[in-house]
């Protein structure tokens, strides 16, 4: 398991030898052949959400586990620093020039307006111990307050920077170099194939 969100992405946009009993089944050829297959991205999202694997079959008891290993990931990061000095500048104000972009720029192959820079705006946390059961909650950054918020039914509660990153994050929900702006619709650039 993965337990760095960057490690994670570069893990999957890193190529994958289909061999042996995998191989790609060629149209033209009509054979089977050895293959790289690779996932890369043409266009990168304004609002990009992130699903981590939680959830794993076990064939031994025929039932779904959690996976409850820690995944971490900056909230608002610089470059050329640790995962410890990143955590320890989450809740500060960083130069647009010191974000870091989350490895994304690994797997963008195309040019790009803009940095594929995020900061984290929310987590989606699935509280619980099966994939049948379970409650939940939002962890959300108030652009305006600038704190972090947990929406749990109809409680709102202020929350600690400390503890956004945790094992039960489920679903990241990160925007694209707006972190000076409140988060609003209307500040979410419309993007498509042509721009």
């Amino acid at each position: 398991p993965c337990h760095d969100l960057s490690d994670a992405l570069e893990q999957f946009g890193s190529p994958d030898e289909l061999t042996g009993d995998e191989q790609w089944f060629c149209e033209e050829c009509k054979c089977k052949q050895d293959a790289v297959k690779q996932i890369t991205i043409y266009k990168v999202p304004p609002i990009l959400l992130l699903h981590l694997k939680r959830f794993s079959f076990d064939s031994e008891t025929m039932q779904m586990e959690k996976l409850t290993d820690l995944v971490k990931f900056p909230l608002r990061a610089t470059r050329n620093r640790t995962l410890s000095q990143q955590d320890s500048l989450a809740g500060s104000d960083i130069d647009e020039a010191d974000r870091v972009d989350l490895a994304m720029s690994r797997l963008v192959q195309s040019q790009q307006r803009e940095e594929p820079v995020y900061d984290l705006m929310a987590t989606v946390d699935h509280i619980g111990t099966t994939s049948h059961f379970g409650h939940y909650v939002a962890k959300v950054y108030n652009t305006e307050e600038r704190k972090w918020q947990l929406f749990d039914d109809n409680e709102v509660s202020d929350l600690k920077t400390d503890d956004v990153v945790t094992p039960s994050n489920y679903i990241l929900v990160f925007r694209k170099g707006m972190s000076k702006l409140p988060l609003n619709y209307k500040n979410v650039p419309r993007q498509s194939i042509s721009q």
